[in-house]
């Protein structure tokens, strides 16, 4: 097995498509089964997403996504394109899912200092003081940080405060 999932997915192999269906077809169903309701379609478009991969594996960017996150926007795609709107038990899942996707790509594309100091407070629930005593920095220094990583998460993902509209 190769350092990363995507590494099978590479190597174009059916026993690695074999075993990224075994570490992967749980989220897929199961995020399938949500978006459509009925057993029959999530059972097809479960086989889609994996087809997909193992016909198209360069179409997975790992530069971009982590290849569970992939595999969720894939099956979101799919589940459009395959099934009926009016079918689509969780077309707010779909909304919810694009959003976190365009918020994990901004948390990639932030420095390291930033993304640990978002990391420390939004993760491991530490305060502002916290956070700056465990980096070892200034209040001021930790508070610019969280400013600029939440400012390029809100603008990727389209938030925008109440208060400054």
């Amino acid at each position: 097995m190769g350092t990363s999932d995507a590494d099978p997915a590479d190597r174009g192999e059916a026993a690695a498509l074999g075993e990224l269906y075994d570490r992967h077809a749980r989220l897929v169903h199961g995020l399938t089964a949500r978006l459509t309701g009925e057993e029959k379609a999530t059972r097809e478009l479960v086989a889609r997403v994996f087809a997909d991969l193992w016909l198209h594996p360069g179409a997975f960017d790992r530069a971009r996504y982590r290849l569970a996150t992939w595999l969720a926007v894939r099956t979101c795609e799919t589940a459009a394109e395959h099934v009926p709107r009016a079918r689509m038990n969780g077309h707010r899942d779909l909304d919810r899912i694009e959003e976190n996707t365009r918020a994990d790509e901004a948390i990639t594309e932030l420095t390291p200092r930033v993304r640990r100091a978002l990391h420390l407070t939004h993760t491991a629930g530490l305060d502002y003081r916290q956070t700056a005593a465990a980096l070892g920095v200034s209040d001021e220094e930790t508070l610019n940080r969280l400013r600029l990583g939440l400012q390029a998460i809100a603008a990727r993902t389209g938030a925008v405060r109440e208060d400054r509209r």
